[in-house]
């Protein structure tokens, strides 16, 4: 095995190793100092395991470590010094105790002879130490010129020998006897360079230079474990911890494949990365905790990169598993991926904050150094899923708010779902991410808001369900967060908001008994919190507060002046209006004011110039309009004002130029439009103004690129468009333009990855995506899965074509569209894939045609309407697509003969309506149609007999009544019509039988009941008619054993019950008939185990539960029955994984899960099994990709 140190801390780590297999590693609990070497990995002890052996590099101090393993049993330093000058030459067993010995030489000067040998015999029956004084020999002496070059028992002996060897060549072997050379056992071997004796190799132990702790998988992908070519499947096992939080795997694909990730087993909180052979992320998963995590993806041929890793000081060991022979995604065709709307910045040293949302975490707490490495989740404060959406679940979110940095701590806001929306602080980590305090104690939120710092301490505004909404402070404890002060005693509160701090004091409005709000001020205690001035009633919306030097100025409202600007010095006297621009009551409305040169700018509306650009130094004569952007009393509506250096830039409207980028200098000339990027009447609408380098970047579009990244100097040629990020005149929407440094942070969007984190540095190469955060991608929603021609037809959803036909041979790139029918983003949303001869058939909707009947022979030249029925536009909405031998028979309407039985031999002329059962424009809406040959039996009315078994020939003559079941104008047979060995099966009605078994030959003589199952009028029921084997295998209802499993041959007498699975009348209730190796398969319910899997050989002893794989009665909801080979797929649920994917052999052991794709109880709900060349294709969902095509 191999021991590992870290000089720099002292840890030490053990790898217990099988050959060159990775067994089991850790670290051990105890350091050892910078000075301590390791000397030696020996057994000391005797107990058949590694030990070590420690030296104080500066006094000498000897001390041992005994192991167990990768444990630590004990260990002591000896109250002994060693020289220095003495060197560790050797460590055997000596003296034949199966006790490490020690063998010592003297490589200096210290008093004893150069040269001079010690050897220290071990005693682990010692008390004190084990290597007592009286097994210490110092005396012997070898010349320098001779090395050790092995210690070996060469006699026999049982007890080691010591091999010398010099410069020229020469060999001496001292034949040892514990500390004693035996008798003639010194002698030396005079053959050159040779190093044998006796024809025994002499095995010179190697000194092996210690180095810091070396990972076998490296932290980057240079320093990877090379796995090679991967196939098949394999695993590694390991650890990461604080010291090491990164293993890295590199693995070749020679072919493009799917392959599968695993990470389980875990002890501590790891996460799990595929990577390019570039290094870029291609898909993360990063649950919390322990959770299992799992990665599949379809990827070129190429080299990639494993990275295990975990976040801050977690240590935690795991096993990684590689699959590329299981469950695969095909294709995913709707490559769009999900938003992670990256948003809430904020910066705290070289460190980016911010929120966004994941599909496997929901929106949590993130954090970026503008690498793509670097961007990673701090901590999934609200774990798990809503599972109650079952096709579709979403992870539950905390939804960080509000972040504010105190030093270098966060605090936000955020809902972990058990107290609700409280106030929580992270230092970077998941460890360091907590709750500082539960002000509304239980899972009602104490919903803490406005969050401003002042000295030392972070106030905000909460509601402790007693008080109300009130200013609280805390310095980041839980003892430390209290209310400052209950302004409006009760639980009514002061809704306090717009804290701002000025001065050493916090300054905010709180409502009056009155509702509405008043000017106070704090300096963090109750007795410092106090009124400054009292507003009349119609102050309801006070605006923000803007500090400016040692003056607050806001707009307010009174009842003679309506809502103007104000300023305030911190005293009532001091508070007072500076200007009524529009005299009387109604107010000039002022708004987003911004500080630049020592001025207030800021919007205001009036009458005669509506509402424009306005500045204030204070005084009323100085409040005056800077300019009318647009001109008259119409609104310029001046938004996202932003001071960069002596400019002011807004965006602003005019009936010329739209809405575009505008600049003042505080002057009216000096206030101008600065470009009209969309030219003329069109509006740019530029938004996000942000401060980056001395330049405003900002988003806008023109009518070239769509709503793009732009940037600015101030001057009409140096605006200009930073990127197009979402090519074209699609949108990629910047938003949340955050500056950190020299970078600009951004969320945008693009067709590949939905809105995620973006960077700039100004240019357009180093506009960047940082990230794809959120990997899932949108359904494609495969369905109607079909064998045609040992090829997989289906329908799906893709980005590119809609809804339309596809084939797969089961390769991603073997996976393509066979036709777009009807191009565009909707498609022509096929359905009901149905086969004759060597033509698939399928029903397809167009904007020219309507919803028709189709056909392919799998190309696109081949993929032809083959008749509009229904002329133009309206749609014939053809249903029940069914085989016959050389023709397909369907169910169309038509404006003259309505919901009728068509035909088509897949030409237009060939299409054509069989018979017009139900003259007129009144249908006989055929259903359950079954074939035999080209024979079709369904049920219809004619208008007189009511739902009856017909028959149809494809001709009008042929098309007749087989009998009438139930004479008279009441319904026959209406559902559930089989075939097996040429006669027709169904579920017949009359008053006197009840619903029960019939069978037709096709005349109506032939057509009779099969068996009165619950006798005279009562109804049997049949259900789930399915031909297994040439037996007919149903359940049926009678009331002494409810709903159980029959049988039948075609006879009455051998119509019969099989078992009476559930004993007594509750029944069972059977479904999901499958044949496999002469034994029949299903689902059914014995009130003990719930719905599970059963066989049957069609006997009531030979029918049995294969396994309860869901304890208890609740059962596994089992659907979707599918054999291949020697085993039965199907969709089963589960307590531990949800609905996902089993398969069975027919035996207890062999019911296993054959794939889940989600974590936990997260059901992959695996649909539309079908078997095709010995492989099972589905439909499932997993987190990233959502419902897609999959292959096993």
């Amino acid at each position: 095995d191999i021991v590992w140190r870290d000089p720099s801390g002292g840890q030490v780590a053990v790898w217990l190793m099988d050959g060159a297999t990775f067994k089991q590693a850790a670290f051990v609990p105890v350091s050892v100092g910078a000075n301590y070497k390791l000397e030696k990995v020996a057994d000391i002890n005797g107990d058949g395991k590694g030990d070590l052996l420690w030296r104080d590099t500066s006094n000498g101090q000897i001390g041992y470590w005994l192991m167990d393993g990768v444990v630590l049993s004990s260990g002591t330093f000896l109250q002994e010094f060693v020289s220095l000058d003495y060197v560790i030459e050797g460590f055997a067993d000596l003296n034949g105790d199966a006790q490490a010995d020690i063998l010592w030489r003297n490589n200096g000067t210290a008093g004893v002879p150069v040269g001079r040998m010690a050897i220290w015999l071990n005693d682990a029956s010692t008390s004190s130490f084990l290597f007592p004084l009286a097994n210490k020999v110092w005396s012997l002496d070898v010349p320098m010129d001779y090395k050790v070059v092995g210690m070996k028992d060469w006699d026999g002996d049982g007890k080691a020998d010591i091999a010398w060897r010099n410069g020229l060549g020469q060999v001496a072997v001292w034949l040892m006897d514990g500390a004693v050379i035996k008798p003639g056992g010194a002698f030396f071997v005079t053959n050159g360079t040779s190093q044998n004796l006796n024809n025994l190799g002499l095995n010179a132990e190697r000194v092996v230079t210690r180095q810091r702790l070396l990972d076998e998988a490296g932290n980057t992908t240079g320093l990877a474990l090379d796995l090679g070519s991967l196939s098949g499947n394999g695993g590694y096992s390991g650890v990461v911890s604080g010291l090491d939080n990164d293993d890295m795997f590199r693995f070749v694909l020679s072919t493009g494949t799917t392959v599968s990730l695993g990470l389980t087993g875990l002890t501590g909180n790891a996460d799990l990365q595929l990577l390019n052979g570039s290094g870029g992320v291609v898909a993360t998963s990063a649950a919390s905790g322990t959770t299992s995590e799992s990665i599949s993806q379809t990827l070129v041929a190429g080299t990639y990169f494993a990275r295990v890793y975990s976040t801050g000081n977690v240590r935690a060991e795991y096993s990684l598993g590689f699959d590329i022979s299981g469950a695969k995604l095909v294709r995913d065709l709707t490559t769009n991926t999900a938003d992670s709307d990256p948003a809430n910045f904020i910066q705290i040293g070289a460190t980016t904050y911010f929120t966004a949302n994941s599909i496997k975490t929901g929106t949590e707490l993130w954090k970026t150094d503008g690498t793509a490495t670097g961007t990673v989740l701090v901590k999934d404060i609200r774990t798990g899923f809503d599972t109650t959406l079952l096709d579709s679940p979403e992870p539950y979110s905390s939804d960080p708010q509000g972040l504010f940095k105190l030093g270098n701590t966060l605090f936000f806001t955020a809902d972990d779902g058990v107290v609700g929306r409280e106030l929580w602080k992270s230092d970077g980590t998941a460890t360091g991410t907590s709750l500082v305090k539960d002000i509304r104690t239980g899972v009602v939120s104490g919903d803490p808001r406005d969050l401003v710092v002042l000295g030392t301490s972070l106030f905000f505004t909460a509601n402790d369900g007693v008080t109300g909404y009130e200013l609280w402070k805390t310095d980041g404890t839980t003892g430390g967060t209290s209310l400052v002060k209950d302004i409006i005693p009760g639980a009514i509160g002061s809704n306090l908001f717009g804290t701002t701090a000025m001065n050493g004091s916090l300054y905010f409005w709180a409502q009056n008994a009155s509702k509405t709000y008043d000017l106070w001020k704090s300096d963090g205690t109750g007795s410092g919190t106090v009124l400054v001035k009292t507003f009349d009633s119609t102050n309801s919306d006070p605006g923000e507060l803007l500090v400016a030097g040692s003056m607050l100025y806001f707009s307010a409202s009174t009842a003679t002046s309506g809502m103007e600007l104000w300023k305030s010095d911190g005293t009532n006297a001091g508070t007072v209006l500076i200007k009524d621009i529009e005299s009387g009551t109604q107010g000039s409305n002022p708004y987003s004011p911004v500080l630049m040169n020592g001025q207030v700018y800021f919007t205001a509306s009036t009458t005669a110039n509506g509402d424009e650009l306005w500045k204030s130094d204070g005084t009323a004569a100085g409040t005056v309009l800077v300019k009318d952007t647009y001109v008259g009393a119409a609104s310029g509506n001046l938004n996202d004002l932003l001071v960069a250096g002596n400019a002011l830039y807004f965006t602003a409207y005019n009936s010329t130029n739209g809405r575009e980028l505008w600049k003042s200098d505080g002057t009216t000339a000096g206030t101008a439009l600065v470009k009209d990027i969309a030219s003329g009447l069109d509006s740019a609408n530029p938004s996000a103004l942000t401060l980056l380098n001395g330049a405003v970047y900002f988003a806008a579009k023109d009518i070239l690129n769509g709503y793009e990244l732009w940037k600015t100097d101030g001057t009409t040629a140096g605006t200009v468009l930073v990127k197009d990020i979402n090519t074209g005149l699609s949108d990629s929407r910047p938003v949340s333009l955050f500056t950190s440094g020299t970078t600009l942070f951004f969320s945008a969007k693009t067709a590949s990855n939905g809105s995620e984190l973006w960077k700039t540095d100004g240019t357009a190469n180093g506009t960047v995506l940082v990230r794809d955060i959120n990997l899932q991608s949108d359904n494609s929603f495969p369905s109607n899965l079909t064998n045609f021609q040992n090829t997989l037809y289906f329908v799906s959803n893709s980005s590119l074509t809609g809804r339309e036909l596809y084939k797969s041979n089961g390769t991603n790139s073997g996976t393509v569209l066979v036709k777009d029918v009807e191009p565009g983003q909707f498609g022509s949303k096929p359905r009901s894939l149905t086969i004759v001869g060597n033509t698939l058939y399928f029903i397809a909707n167009t904007s020219s045609t309507g919803e028709e009947l189709w056909k392919t022979d799998g190309t696109d030249v081949g993929t032809i309407l083959v008749k509009d029925i229904v002329p133009g536009t309206s749609s014939a909405r053809p249903i029940y697509l069914t085989a016959g031998a050389n023709l397909l028979y369907f169910v169309a309407y038509d404006a003259t003969n309505g919901d009728e039985l068509w035909k088509s031999d897949g030409t237009a002329s060939g299409t054509v309506l069989v018979k017009d059962i139900n003259p007129g424009i009144s249908i006989s809406n055929p259903t359950n149609l079954r074939t035999i040959g080209n024979t079709v039996y369904f049920s219809a009315t004619d208008g007189v007999n009511g739902y009856e078994l017909w028959k149809s020939d494809g001709t009008a003559s042929g098309t007749v009544l087989v009998r009438d079941v139930n004479p008279g104008s009441g319904d026959g047979v209406t559902e559930n019509i089989a075939v097996m060995n040429g006669s027709v099966y169904f579920v017949g009605y009359n008053p006197s039988n009840g619903a029960e078994l019939w069978k037709s030959d096709g005349t109506t003589s032939g057509t009779v009941l099969l068996k009165d199952i619950n006798p005279g009028g009562g109804n049997s029921t049949p259900q789930y008619l399915t031909d297994v084997g040439n037996t007919l295998y149903f359940t049926a209802y009678d009331p002494t054993n409810g709903y159980e499993l029959w049988k039948s041959d075609g006879t009455s007498a051998g119509t019969i019950l099989v078992k009476n699975i559930n004993a007594g009348a509750s029944g069972s209730g059977p479904y999901g008939f499958v044949s496999m190796n002469n034994t029949t398969y299903f689902v059914a319910n014995n009130s003990i185990n719930g719905y599970e899997l059963w066989k049957t050989d069609g006997t009531s002893v030979g029918t049995s539960l294969v396994k309860d794989f869901n304890i208890g009665s609740s059962g596994s909801e089992i659907s979707e029955l599918t054999v291949v080979g020697n085993n039965i797929f199907f969709s089963a649920s589960t307590t531990d994984e949800g609905v996902e994917l089993w398969k069975s052999d027919g035996t207890s052991a062999g019911t296993v899960l054959a794939k889940s794709n989600g974590p936990g109880v997260i059901s992959s709900s695996p649909s539309d099994l079908i078997q095709i060349g010995g492989k099972l294709y589905y439909t499932a969902y997993d987190l990233e990709g959502g419902i897609e095509l999959w292959s096993l």
